[in-house]
């Protein structure tokens, strides 16, 4: 049985995306739940199982995140900020401000 915990956190800035963004990660209503600014995923270019796949990155940027997959931007580097955070990764050379 899977624990509600999302119920009591209320909306979050970030979250770490499980199982390298499979179709399981994440169900629509902890994603509608959680509200996060911004979902981060690792996985390989190329991997064998496709991930992320499409249902988890629809999930997310339907609850209103920006998406990013190590695969698609490289690297993915969070900085705390003092009213929110700033993100930079490594292929698309630019910062993302997120207040």
């Amino acid at each position: 049985e899977m624990k509600e915990y999302y119920k009591t956190l209320g909306t979050i800035d970030l979250l770490k995306v499980g199982h390298h963004g499979s179709a399981i990660s994440i169900s629509k209503e902890e994603a509608s739940a959680l509200k996060p600014t911004v979902a981060v995923a690792s996985a390989g270019k190329g991997n064998r199982y496709g991930h992320p796949k499409q249902a988890c990155v629809d999930i997310l940027e339907d609850a209103g995140a920006d998406f990013y997959c190590t695969k698609d931007v490289g690297s993915v580097t969070i900085y705390p900020e003092s009213t929110g955070f700033k993100i930079s990764t490594t292929k698309q050379g630019e910062v993302f401000e997120y207040d």
